[in-house]
């Protein structure tokens, strides 16, 4: 049985399916095309059975995410993405550019490794959790939006950031933590 992380994975409630992305009929196309390559890749590489659970969390502000958890065997995958109407979001598109944008990424990742040391203790410095959560934009890729623009929610599979008998986790980052870094569109979506 996978124990899950008490402070910071929350629970894997379905708060809507993938189907459910009014006004992001793209993503909903994207995650649907996905989720069938995904089915069809792990079963030819010998995964049985793969199951899918898929939520859709944060929508607001002309932006929608999601998160997919994959159970493919004894192994747990997941995949978390935003978009906004056009197509996908990276981290980086809520910040001023240059120093700014370093700086809220450094704040996220401290805040990440906080959270982390706090729950799983101290890691070595250049172990998985690190790797992890280091202050860059292709790192800290698998987030969601939190609900009515309270923070970003990052997302690691088991044995990224934890002892992999802790199961998936979830590390909520608030507002606060990188609030001076926002550009306008930021600060529009995240108060």
């Amino acid at each position: 049985m996978v124990r899950l992380a008490p402070l910071l994975f929350a629970t894997l409630t379905a708060t809507a399916a993938a189907e459910d992305l009014n006004g992001f009929p793209a993503f909903a196309a994207f995650l649907a095309a996905e989720r069938a390559g995904a089915k069809a890749d792990l079963e030819a590489a010998g995964a049985r059975p793969v199951t899918f659970k898929d939520e859709t969390r944060g929508s607001g502000g002309g932006f929608a995410s999601h998160l997919r958890t994959i159970r493919a065997g004894d192994e747990i995958l997941l995949e978390a993405a935003t978009w906004d109407r056009t197509g996908p979001v990276r981290l980086d598109r809520f910040f001023d550019g240059g120093a700014a944008r370093d700086e809220a990424l450094a704040a996220i990742s401290a805040h990440l490794r906080a959270l982390m040391e706090r729950e799983f203790g101290t890691a070595p410095e250049f172990g998985p959790r690190m790797q992890a959560t280091a202050p860059d934009v292709a790192v800290l890729s698998n987030f969601t939006l939190m609900e009515e623009g309270a923070g970003l929610a990052f997302h690691f599979a088991p044995g990224e950031v934890a002892p992999k008998d802790a199961g998936p986790v979830e590390a909520r980052v608030p507002t606060a933590r990188f609030a001076p870094h926002l550009n306008e569109e930021g600060r529009a979506l995240f108060r």
